[in-house]
């Protein structure tokens, strides 16, 4: 509801605009209603195609936010059954506390030939 308000604003805002730059152009004492209107609706045009991407673009990224946000959530604790692996270990070195988080551990591992590189 709030994007909506927001489009509508924008296009109420962008008419103004596009009817005041047709109206300072037009030369004194002529008619330029017709060019009025069609700088307003330009500008009405403009003025909320713009806000509407930005707002869909805003929701889109929201609700992106809010379904990771939910799937770390489940994730937060790790239990004997299910433990919780980052994407960017190594799952060969689970098995040693002593490796996690140590360089030198991983340099050595990638020497001696026990541990894939990754």
């Amino acid at each position: 509801m709030l994007a909506f308000v927001a489009i509508v604003i924008a296009g109420l805002s962008g008419a103004l605009v596009g009817f005041a730059v047709v109206d300072v152009g037009c030369a004194e004492g002529a008619d330029c209603s017709t060019a009025n209107a069609v700088g307003a609706i330009i500008g009405a045009l403009v003025g909320a195609g713009g806000v509407a991407v930005v707002s869909v673009l805003v929701l889109r990224a929201m609700s992106e936010w809010e379904r990771n946000q939910t799937f770390l959530a489940g994730r937060s604790e790790a239990t004997p059954e299910r433990p919780v692996v980052s994407s960017g270990e190594d799952t060969a070195s689970h098995g040693d506390p002593a490796s996690h988080g140590d360089p030198a551990s991983h340099d050595a591992a990638m020497e001696s030939g026990d541990a894939a590189p990754g």
